[in-house]
């Protein structure tokens, strides 16, 4: 590998404005970078607000079931999260099953790696549930502002969404996608 020297100031501390790399590049060691900067992809077009990559994160996250009227305390048997950040745009994938539970009033799920943000909504979502009763299609939304989800029915025929109530037991596996 060669590096050129384009501009700056050669010497003990030498200062490089541009430089050329003849040939493969290889490292031994991550690429760190500071708080705030990232990736720039202001040389391509667009009509983009940001061209700047700066946030990837991978972690694990743990969500507990609540009612929505009084929270209630839940006996888990598999409590499993885990999710996939890439600039504002949350990818998460949760296992939940509980075989009692004291909570009361609508099915919420709480403890989101981070904040929903705009205007939350079902995003992309798929998930399959077991103890639940519904007329039409189960739907979880996620809640803006928060770091929570609840689980509605949209009845069929009237696009109307009601609050599924929260179970004494269930198992929920959930995959979905949202800005955060």
């Amino acid at each position: 590998m060669t590096i050129k020297q384009l501009g700056g100031i050669f010497g003990r501390n030498p200062t490089f404005n541009d430089v050329t790399i003849d040939g493969p590049l290889s490292m031994n060691d991550n690429i760190v970078m500071a708080n705030g900067k990232g990736i720039d992809f202001s040389a391509t077009s667009g009509t983009g607000t940001s061209e700047l990559f700066d946030d990837y994160e991978e972690g694990t996250w743990t969500s507990v079931v609540e009612g929505s009227t009084s929270a209630g305390t839940a006996n888990y048997i598999l409590q499993l999260g885990t999710y996939t950040r890439i600039g504002n745009v949350c990818s998460i994938r949760l296992q939940l099953v509980f075989n009692t539970h004291t909570g009361t009033g609508d099915y919420v799920i709480s403890g989101l790696p981070f904040t929903v943000q705009d205007g939350g909504g079902t995003a992309s979502m798929a998930w399959y549930g077991s103890n639940f009763t519904y007329t039409g299609i189960p739907v979880p939304r996620f809640i803006f502002g928060g770091d929570t989800m609840k689980l509605y029915d949209l009845t069929s025929g009237s696009g109307s969404l009601n609050a599924l109530p929260i179970k004494a037991s269930s198992a929920l596996y959930i995959s979905g996608v949202y800005r955060c």
